[in-house]
């Protein structure tokens, strides 16, 4: 069965484009399958997520790795989540963050 198949491979952390290739059909196809059988790739996905994000690892690099793409609304839901739980995944104060590597490297006086 090809959606049962479908959320097997999400699950798996293929993305929605990648499941839809291999399987021979449209992505809007797979996103009804998954609605069909009441699968949501953010609540499978968001405790792998935010403990990820936690222990150091980029947001992008989370996402992906659990075929959630970095700019639909499945990835403005975790964010959400994220931000809910207080869990940050950018800024100055991270020892992870780009805007502190970024000012490492600019010369004095030079803005951001």
């Amino acid at each position: 069965m090809l959606p049962g198949r479908a959320v097997e491979m999400q699950q798996d952390g293929m993305s929605v484009m990648a499941i839809a290739e291999a399987l021979g059909v449209t992505v809007q196809q797979v996103v009804s399958w998954w609605g069909y059988m009441g699968y949501d790739p953010v609540a499978h996905h968001i405790e792998t997520i935010a403990r990820q994000v936690q222990d150091g690892t980029a947001l992008y690099d989370a996402l992906t790795a659990c075929g959630i793409g970095v700019t639909a609304r499945p990835a403005v839901r975790v964010r959400a989540i994220l931000r809910e739980r207080g869990i940050g995944w950018h800024s100055t104060d991270s020892p992870h963050g780009s805007q502190r590597r970024i000012r490492e490297r600019l010369e004095d006086g030079e803005m951001l």
